[in-house]
């Protein structure tokens, strides 16, 4: 029901999944295998599309940086 990365409702609009940022959108969890049970989830297209873009190391910097300029409200 809620993205459990940017914790938002997840819902399609206009009918057309994957056509907003709380469209529900498949992830795989081990990118090295294939979109089976046990390594898919659930998220919004918005954070499908935030981790698509970037790798695990780069994420990992985004977010202690984020934590760093906002002390407090992460």
């Amino acid at each position: 029901e809620y993205c459990p990365i940017l914790n938002i409702k997840l819902e399609s609009k206009n009918g057309s999944p994957g056509g907003c940022n709380s469209s529900p959108s498949l992830d795989r969890i081990d990118n090295t295998k294939g979109y089976i049970k046990g390594n898919i989830i659930v998220i919004s297209q918005l954070a499908n599309a935030m981790k698509n873009n970037s790798s695990i190391k780069e994420q990992i910097a985004f977010a202690k940086y984020i934590k760093k300029l906002f002390p407090g409200q992460v």
